[in-house]
């Protein structure tokens, strides 16, 4: 928001309501702020009318009571919230918002001739406000220099809660449409920037960590997006790059961890921030770091000044300085002529981006709009295409298109241009450089995850075997590094071997990352889903319910995904009412937070298919296995693994009420399906054959019925294990055949 006077608009209404309107104050993406008068009170207020085309229909119905919470914040270091309301005009409603107008300087301007021990005092305060607000739900969002002023008292005041969110506990509610990038590119974090998930306070720890950084330094950590920046250059730049040091000890720590690319690292709020801010201005131990001897030591002396022993303290510390000062030096200096020599690469990078997501304006494109992967595609042949390029700038923009692939499971093409950007990166680099190295993560991922697990175990062994135990960055790259190999060899069935090491694991990041860390609570998650594969399912309820209190969030992907982990574990133990308790909870909350028609939220649909049908409620089952499968192919294919998953439920759930033939049909198509892609059979063939089975056998069928069974037994046993479930469900059936399964 801009913060210089402009005249009002020849275009702008006179009145609003009931508020004169009498000059812009500035103007934003999210509206414009006037000067205003209010009737009858002739009160002076702020007056922000946001840009209808932010809200949606539901939006619009939970305005006022949105903004009649934001009202009811009262904190000396928050701007009040007066009024809101909707005007009817020509255009259509237009939304405003009045608040208190502060007079004052933007918090940058006003510190500018400052002290570095005030500049940071009043950024303590504003991070106690801050808090004040998160601690009723109220995330900001859009946290800036230009949205916090100094008032004539010298006291910060945060304004402009325009594009802020309520993140209660019960539900989500918020000023902007979810999924909506919202905010100021260079202050917001990596995970705002991607658009999705529910405002978490660290969103504004981040924010409050780049005017930190800013008001150190005098300078943004990534200048570079202080200009017209679009979120995915943004998101290449923290990838990337690394702000310059601060030079400053303790006060750099703290900054740094309000700044980490990683939410997990980051305070969990405001508040932890500002504390270990005022901590740094009293030479008291900041909590950013474990607390050890000789740094202590050190601040004792600095605080008591008069004790002799500070002269050789000081000395000592006089030593250690010079060694890092040279040691900074030289790493800068490295820095330099890398940037340097990287410098056309990035902007060639940045030009390709930039061109691609133009290509996404529905005036370009001749649609309403594109998706990802529409995008993604029309990216990758533009890229191949492009002989403008550098090999550096096709190399790396190759890359990261594949592993947006990736991240997407869309293993064909993230397999394509994975592979094909490894084979550039090595005829560039050597097969230690960092690209190379992170390609070979990815590739190997990509690799396990479309079921060629011999040549992923390859790439990832080097990795695994160079990696070291060690602190900081390093280490959280090792454990980050250990959970990815684990998480996909306990999807391709796992060894007894790897088990143990996944343990030896979680013990080392629990030791130096800390028990309650994201990246431990996944290597704990990926331990539950291990005893899960292997049948062990009292030992993966347990696990799945240590983890959970341990959890930040307990609407966060990993808590659904262990919620319905648990409806499993208790359905295969028996526990019917519970397991169906528990899925019906998890959907219901999957649903809230992604929505019906993701694909976590079908899954969860297909899981509690399976429950119902065991539980007699076959007509609700069957129902929604029709939904699952119908959302499913789509969003996968008819042949992948969630879908043939999908089909073979409504098989059980058209057993159970007697629509045999019905179900045969379903069935049979699913294994010609699976026959005529060629698929690897782990894709649910088993379960596919051995329903099938299921069914011929009620109608009478036995002898087809038993070659089905035996396929879907001895196929089980190997791709889902002995003790599976299914495996031992198909055994069964067979024995009650008076079959004996051929191994």
């Amino acid at each position: 928001m801009n913060d210089s006077l402009l005249d009002l608009p020849a275009d702008a209404p006179q009145t609003l309501g009931p508020y004169r309107l009498l000059r812009v104050l500035g103007e934003g993406g999210s509206g414009r702020v006037y000067l205003a008068t209010q009737s009858g009170t002739e009160r002076t207020v702020a007056l922000k009318v946001l840009r209808s085309s932010l809200y949606s229909a539901e939006a619009q119905s939970r305005f006022k009571r949105e903004v009649d919470f934001l009202a009811a914040l009262e904190h000396p270091g928050v701007a009040r919230l007066y009024d809101a309301g909707q005007v009817q005009t020509a255009a259509g409603p237009l939304s405003y918002i009045a608040m208190e107008y502060v007079r004052g300087a933007n918090l940058v301007t006003h510190t500018q001739s400052l002290d570095l021990r005030t500049r940071i005092a009043l950024l303590a305060e504003v991070c106690n406000a801050v808090h004040y607000c998160q601690g009723r739900g109220v995330i900001h969002r859009d946290l800036k220099p230009g949205n916090i002023l100094v008032d004539a008292e010298g006291r910060p005041r945060i304004v402009d809660f325009g594009v802020g969110a309520l993140a209660t506990a019960d539900e989500q509610t918020q000023l902007t449409a979810m999924g909506q990038v919202v905010g100021t590119i260079a202050y917001m974090s990596p995970e705002q920037l991607m658009g999705n998930g529910r405002p978490d306070p660290r969103w504004d720890v981040y924010s409050l960590g780049v005017i930190a950084y800013l008001l150190v330094s005098g300078q943004l950590p990534y200048p570079e997006l202080a200009g017209n920046t679009s979120a995915l250059a943004a998101m290449q730049a923290l990838r990337r790059q690394r702000p310059a040091p601060l030079k400053r000890g303790d006060l750099e720590t703290v900054v740094m961890k309000a700044m980490s690319t990683d939410p997990a690292s980051r305070y969990a709020d405001a508040g932890q921030f500002g504390g270990d801010l005022e901590r740094w201005m009293q030479r008291l131990p900041i909590t950013a770091r474990p607390p050890k001897p000789l740094y202590l030591v050190r601040l004792f002396v600095r605080r008591h000044r008069a004790f002799s022993v500070a002269v050789g303290v000081a000395l000592l510390s006089l030593i250690v300085g010079i060694g890092v000062a040279l040691s900074l030096a030289a790493a800068q200096a490295r820095a330099a002529r890398i940037a340097e020599s990287r410098a056309m690469e990035l902007g060639a990078v940045n030009d390709f981006l930039n061109r691609m997501l133009q290509s996404a304006d529905p005036l370009q494109a001749h649609k309403p709009q594109l998706s990802v992967h529409e995008l993604l595609d029309s990216a990758r042949g533009n890229l191949t295409a492009d002989t403008a390029l550098s090999p550096a700038a096709k190399a790396q923009l190759t890359q990261t298109i594949g592993a947006t692939y990736l991240a997407l499971g869309e293993m064909t093409p993230a397999l394509e241009m994975l592979r094909s950007a490894r084979a550039q990166l090595l005829a560039q680099h050597g097969p230690d450089d960092a690209g190379v190295l992170h390609n070979q993560r990815d590739l190997a991922e990509a690799l396990a995850r479309d079921g060629q697990v011999a040549e992923a175990k390859a790439l990832f062994q080097p990795l695994l075997a160079r990696s070291r135990r060690s602190e900081g960055p390093q280490q959280r790259e090792r454990v980050q590094l250990h959970s990815i190999y684990y998480d996909q060899a306990v999807q391709n069935g796992g060894t007894p071997q790897e088990r143990a090491a996944l343990l030896e694991m979680i013990e080392e990041s629990a030791a130096t990352l800390g028990a309650a860390d994201a990246l431990t609570l996944e290597l704990e998650h990926t331990l539950a889903h291990q005893f899960y594969m292997s049948g062990e399912y009292a030992a993966a309820l347990q696990r799945s319910e240590h983890i959970l209190p341990l959890l930040p969030d307990r609407g966060s992907l990993m808590a659904l995904r262990l919620d319905a982990l648990r409806g499993k574990c208790l359905h295969y133990l028996g526990r019917l009412g519970e397991a169906e308790h528990v899925t019906r909870d998890s959907l219901a909350r999957t649903r809230q937070r992604l929505g019906a028609n993701h694909a976590e939220s079908l899954f969860v649909q297909t899981y509690l298919v399976t429950i119902l049908a065991d539980s007699g409620k076959s007509a609700e089952a069957e129902a929604l296995a029709r939904g699952a499968l119908t959302g499913l192919t789509p969003l996968f294919g008819p042949a992948a693994t969630g879908t043939l998953n999908a089909r073979s439920a409504l098989g059980s759930a058209l057993i159970a009420q007697g629509k045999l033939r019905e179900a045969e049909k379903v069935l049979r198509e699913g294994v010609r399906i699976v026959t005529d892609t060629g698929i690897d059979p782990r894709s649910g063939g088993p379960r596919l054959y051995g329903t099938l089975g299921e069914a011929l056998m009620k109608q009478g069928r036995h002898s087809e019925a038993a070659e089905w069974l035996q396929r879907a037994a001895v196929e089980g046993e190997t791709i889902l294990g002995a003790n599976h479930p299914s495996t031992r469900r198909y055994r069964n059936a067979l024995l009650a055949l008076q079959v004996k399964p051929r191994s």
